[in-house]
């Protein structure tokens, strides 16, 4: 799937619901355009390490220091802002890795593989009969 990405300074949890304000022009552009398809907006969400920035140097190449894990968010609701910006509520349906980018301007996207979260099929087996 070609999963347009959106980077944070902040890690999102799955199961939670987070408010975004999205003001910086190429991801007011990326949810103006997500949000146009219909349907489910799914997007990704990847936290950067501090003092870095997403562009020319810092790409989803495996050989960048680019994270590769992220969670995937679907916005709920929208609404544009007096000054342009974005007020979006979304939820944490879950974690991939990066497959492999499929695009890097006007933002990145990617394709990208579910993750699952093993420590709570070990905590289900401890609790099921035998």
């Amino acid at each position: 799937e070609d999963l347009p990405l959106w980077t944070s300074r902040w890690t999102a949890l799955p199961g939670y619901t987070h408010t975004l304000r999205i003001d910086e022009p190429r991801y007011v552009h990326l949810f103006n355009a997500l949000l146009a398809r219909g349907g489910p907006a799914h997007f990704g969400q990847l936290k950067l390490p501090k003092g870095a920035s997403f562009g020319a140097d810092y790409m989803l190449r495996p050989s960048d220091a680019a994270p590769k894990v992220g969670v995937l968010m679907e916005a709920l609701t929208a609404d544009v802002l007096p000054d342009g910006s974005i007020a979006i509520v979304a939820r944490v349906l879950g974690r991939f890795r990066i497959a492999a980018p499929t695009a890097a301007a006007p933002y990145a996207c990617a394709d990208v593989l579910a993750l699952t979260i093993s420590w709570i099929r070990f905590s289900l087996s401890l609790i099921a009969p035998s």
